[in-house]
């Protein structure tokens, strides 16, 4: 069974370590700013496709936000590694590997300090 309330509540805590408003992960998943909201609450229930969208937006493993498993695999990571993973994570590839040249060059200037 769900604990929705406590769902909910390791959703909005993914959601704020991201820095993202409610409002956007809303309109990412295609659901209303205030249904999104009430699942964070615990107060409505969500289908399993929902979860699912908020799931992989949020980059959280989809067993945590339904039964509570603390084996995250980006819980060693800080505010600022998710922050970047969220942005870049709808990247095309070729994008995706523009960025990892940028910071392999900027790794190679910090390390020359």
């Amino acid at each position: 069974m769900i604990d929705y309330p406590a769902a909910g509540c390791r959703i909005k805590n993914r959601r704020r370590e991201l820095g993202l408003t409610q409002e956007y992960v809303a309109e990412r998943i295609d659901i209303t700013p205030s249904f999104y909201s009430q699942i964070e609450s615990g107060t409505r229930k969500a289908g399993i496709k929902t979860f699912v969208c908020i799931s992989q937006e949020l980059s959280l493993p989809l067993g945590y936000i339904l039964c509570g498993r603390d084996n995250l695999p980006l819980k060693e990571l800080s505010h600022i590694d998710l922050q970047i993973i969220h942005r870049i994570k709808d990247f095309s590839l070729v994008e995706k590997e523009c960025v990892l040249e940028l910071v392999n060059s900027l790794n190679k200037v910090f390390n020359q300090r």
